[in-house]
């Protein structure tokens, strides 16, 4: 198990101690490395550690075996601890020739093979990669991390000058802050006033009840409704039956006993049974019609239950698309805040060399010197050189060479101050740029592309107060 604390402490009592580049050791740990085996190699570095040989050229691979066996969460550290390797411990490190082509290229090696990592398990989109983006504990390390990149800068900055390596913690910090965002945006947000938002947001809605559970509760339930609405439609309809019969019976009686004659009697009683059978005949089709009601009554109620539970799903179904679309604004509103405020924050680096001139009249800038512009004026003095001493021949070389870098001549490689910012920002913004690039063929647009090329400080102007 690799031991960080050998790093993570101070070390500036300690005498300096270098390796030999023949050592064993050190083709050890560097043969392992080159092979992939980083565990292995982190392993031998921390034996030469555990030796009291503290030696920048294999402090990359132990860093990074650490980094494989800890975890994403183990970022924070690992940054503290270059941090006080160009600090107080700094004198310690060895080897003490190139100390500084040294370190930087233990840097460079470091952060961009833990940036091909992290970049592998972006396009995979694995297990790995949705932890680092959930609003779990790594948020936490992301955002100590995040902490750890600007003084981690600046004493870059102040041991090692215009190191290689900036490029690539600058791009580590891009690659936490999204992290970073990605998983605030994934955070519920308690207090909206709907269940159904909150669970959109936590991830998903619940899945409803298993549909063999719930067809056989419902049609248990539905039958026996329909047992009980039977049971008592046909109560009803006997009583109702019994209670419309007793005024007929009662009828007759009253009509045979009334005194008249036989002829009276007969056409007396003849409308009183005519009466009688019509009410029969009347209580015995209600009696039917009753009897045949609660049948269509339960048909008409389970295909109205049916609507309306067809009608809740529908609703629900939308409120569930309403949360999730609602969810998808407010991620991309604070991914854009996020990125405003990035972009503020990196446009307020701004350095006095960077401002436009108050006034007319020449200018002079400062600009940090890199090795591939350092040689670039050694090779120009060295034609200057050759030519006053009339060595034409050696002049022809490097003036051969000189026009070859000027037509291949990268502003990047030589001047990569100059661009940081601008790349740094394009980064940020550049999928709000893309709908724009595009290839357009309407005359505004092409003559605000004259404007730009004739009056720069006009076409500036022109996009104040201007909103998206």
């Amino acid at each position: 198990m690799l031991d960080l604390s050998l790093l993570d402490r101070d070390l500036s009592e300690l005498s300096a101690s270098d390796l030999e580049t023949t050592d064993e050791r050190l083709a050890k740990v560097m043969g392992l490395s080159a092979a992939d085996r980083f565990a292995e190699a982190a392993e031998a570095a921390q034996a030469l550690f555990e030796a009291g040989v503290y030696d920048l050229r294999v402090t990359g691979p132990f860093l990074f075996g650490v980094y494989l066996e800890k975890g994403m969460e183990i970022i924070p550290e690992i940054l503290g601890v270059l941090v006080r390797i160009l600090s107080s411990s700094y004198s310690v490190w060895g080897p003490q020739p190139k100390k500084q082509i040294h370190a930087d290229n233990m840097l460079k090696w470091l952060l961009s093979t833990i940036l091909r990592d992290f970049r592998m398990h972006e396009t995979g989109q694995d297990d790995v990669w949705k932890q680092w983006n959930s609003g779990s504990e790594f948020t936490i390390a992301e955002r100590q991390g995040l902490k750890m990149i600007p003084e981690l800068q600046e004493r870059v900055v102040h041991q090692l000058g215009n190191a290689k390596s900036l490029p690539y913690l600058l791009q580590l910090e891009s690659m936490l802050r999204k992290m970073e965002i990605s998983a605030q945006s994934t955070r519920p947000r308690i207090g909206k006033g709907r269940d159904d938002f909150l669970s959109v947001k936590l991830g998903g809605v619940e899945p409803p009840p298993s549909s063999d559970e719930g067809s056989g509760d419902s049609e248990a339930s539905s039958s026996g409704e329909e047992s009980n609405d039977a049971d008592s439609s046909s109560n009803s309809q006997s009583s109702s039956s019994s209670g419309s019969s007793s005024p007929s019976s009662e009828s007759s009686p009253s009509t045979s006993s009334t005194p008249s004659s036989s002829s009276g009697s007969s056409a007396s009683s003849s409308p009183s049974s005519s009466s009688g059978s019509s009410s029969s005949q009347g209580s015995t089709d209600e009696a039917a019609s009753q009897s045949s009601s609660p049948s269509s009554t339960s048909s008409g109620g389970d295909s109205q239950s049916s609507e309306d539970s067809k009608s809740d799903e529908e609703s629900d179904e939308k409120a569930r698309a309403e949360a999730e679309e609602q969810a998808a604004k407010e991620r991309e509103e604070e991914e854009r805040a996020a990125r405003a405020a990035e972009v503020a924050a990196i446009q307020a680096e701004e350095q006095a060399s960077e401002a436009e001139p108050s006034g007319k009249g020449a200018r002079t800038i400062s600009i940090p010197e890199n090795e591939p512009f350092r040689q670039l004026r050694r090779k120009l003095a060295a034609f200057q050189k050759l030519v006053t001493s009339g060595d034409h021949e050696r002049a022809a070389i490097v003036a051969q060479d000189l026009l070859h870098t000027l037509d291949h001549f990268d502003p990047r490689l030589y001047l990569p101050t100059m661009f940081r910012k601008f790349f740094r920002v394009l980064s940020l913004v550049g999928n709000d740029l893309t709908p724009h690039m595009t290839e357009r063929t309407d005359l505004s647009y092409k003559a605000m592309l004259q404007l730009y090329q004739v009056d720069l400080d006009y076409f500036v102007r022109g996009s104040v107060g201007k909103r998206k």
